[in-house]
């Protein structure tokens, strides 16, 4: 067993012109953020991985203000459909930053017939996310934070179980933004509706 999962306290405000985000919460454990296109996932997302700066309020890990620190101070992993290196070879790339032995990655890349001599930019979109989702995941970071990172994965729930089951284990904070589905591997599920935050029964 690892470390127990933290708690994510976020308390934020962000405007876009007409757009405004106002967010309030605690997460913990493998959680769903849902919400339609333009909802605001992908901006609270980036805020709590540090990519952005909220206009007000503060984002707290494990009760520690990490409002100002970097993405890397904070150990958050953001994962979109584009987070990948296109030039290096898959073997490279899963191996970036490698802290967590994954049993199952060579299974789920021969699943989805991806050779680990291939470079990443030459791969379907939805074989580069299995690439991007692992190599996150095995950094070990404190949160993994999945912005639609498998919306082109052919029966996404084969790459998401054993993430979602990995995450548990070791004390990963999983946050997964998505429109909508997977709803039995969470533990929490948040809704995202024209920049307002709620909690849903799972």
């Amino acid at each position: 067993m690892g470390e127990t999962a933290m708690v994510v306290t976020i308390n934020v405000k962000k405007t876009y012109g007409d757009f405004k985000l106002s967010a309030s919460a605690s997460m913990k454990g493998v959680v769903a953020l849902l919400g339609r296109n333009g909802s605001g996932k992908t901006t609270l997302l980036r805020i709590i991985a540090g990519l952005e700066k909220p206009d007000s309020g503060w984002v707290l890990m494990d009760g520690v203000d990490v409002t100002r620190r970097p993405p890397w101070a904070r150990r958050a992993a953001y994962v979109s459909p584009t987070t990948y290196i296109p030039y290096l070879r898959v073997e490279k790339h899963l191996g970036i930053a490698s802290r967590l032995e994954l049993d199952y990655a060579k299974d789920l890349l021969r699943e989805y017939s991806i050779p680990m001599q291939e470079k990443v930019g030459r791969l379907s979109m939805g074989q580069r996310e299995v690439v991007a989702i692992l190599t996150a995941l095995s950094s070990r970071p404190r949160a993994l934070l999945l912005d639609e990172a498998a919306a082109n994965i052919s029966s996404p729930m084969n790459v998401l179980g054993p993430v979602a089951a990995t995450c548990k284990e070791v004390g990963i904070d999983m946050i997964y933004a998505a429109q909508g589905g997977y709803g039995e591997l969470f533990e929490s599920v948040f809704h995202m509706d024209a920049g307002k935050l709620s909690q849903r029964a799972p």
